[in-house]
């Protein structure tokens, strides 16, 4: 796990590293409240690089147990979330254990203005038919509540300052981020190209391997629409966390 934010800079004793500087940005993003006990949380967002560096330093600082329980999670989301709305591997029981880490999709949500929001999801419709297409290729149809599920506009969203959030602050922020992740160079366009974004990907491609993550996770989705969970996916949970557990701290 360290050595995952060890390739690309995110040193947990390095101040001026790409990591500070994504954690004053996000501090900037005003502090919110909302009464609705995160139900928007059902997906892990995507993010760009800098800001899964910051989380896997996160998880690297928790204790074995508490670790393991999360690898589980994150590479159980991966390996189901195409079949099922697992909801995000750092909710437990309505609270984030990463809240003070959460990357931006997160704090921004809620302080988009509808109509930005409303772009934001229309952008993501294409992703989403590639989705489609792509398991389609491999004869597997995916359920559509599923695939193409995204979390409705919230109007629950309060700054806990009272003031409103511009949507152009907002681009400013996600802009800046962007550039921390061009300043990593390569293992940036990798993580946005071969990973889509996806932290759940990069860990359990991390641990199992990236051609061999992607071949179990066919056989684990067409088990799951055969069958429902199956024995192969409790097999891929204990072989990631001894991955894990034999890698030198």
């Amino acid at each position: 796990m360290v050595e995952l934010y060890r390739q690309i800079g995110l040193l947990p004793d390095q101040d001026s590293s790409p990591a500070s500087e994504l954690t004053a940005l996000l501090e900037r993003i005003p502090a919110a409240t909302c009464r609705r006990r995160a139900r928007c949380c059902t997906l892990l967002p995507p993010m760009g690089l800098t800001e899964a560096g910051l989380l896997f330093r996160r998880l690297a600082a928790e204790p074995p147990d508490d670790l393991r329980r999360l690898v589980r999670r994150i590479v159980e989301y991966f390996f189901l979330n195409p079949v099922r709305l697992m909801g995000c591997p750092f909710l437990d029981d309505q609270v984030c254990l990463v809240y003070a880490d959460r990357p931006f999709g997160c704090r921004a949500y809620g302080l988009w203005s509808p109509r930005a929001y409303r772009r934001l999801v229309e952008g993501g419709r294409g992703a989403q038919k590639q989705v489609q297409k792509a398991w389609a290729s491999l004869g597997v149809t995916l359920p559509g509540t599923v695939v193409n599920y995204r979390p409705s506009y919230c109007r629950f969203v309060t700054p806990v300052n009272g003031a409103g959030v511009d949507d152009r602050f907002l681009d400013e922020i996600q802009g800046r981020i962007k550039e921390l992740d061009r300043r990593l160079g390569p293992p940036a366009g990798e993580f946005s190209q071969k990973y889509h974004h996806d932290l759940s990907f990069l860990l359990t491609a991390s641990l199992l391997g990236y051609d061999q993550s992607l071949r179990n996770k066919l056989s684990v989705v067409r088990e799951h629409l055969d069958h429902g969970r199956g024995p192969g996916l409790d097999f891929l949970l204990d072989r990631a966390w001894e991955k894990l557990d034999r890698r030198p701290p």
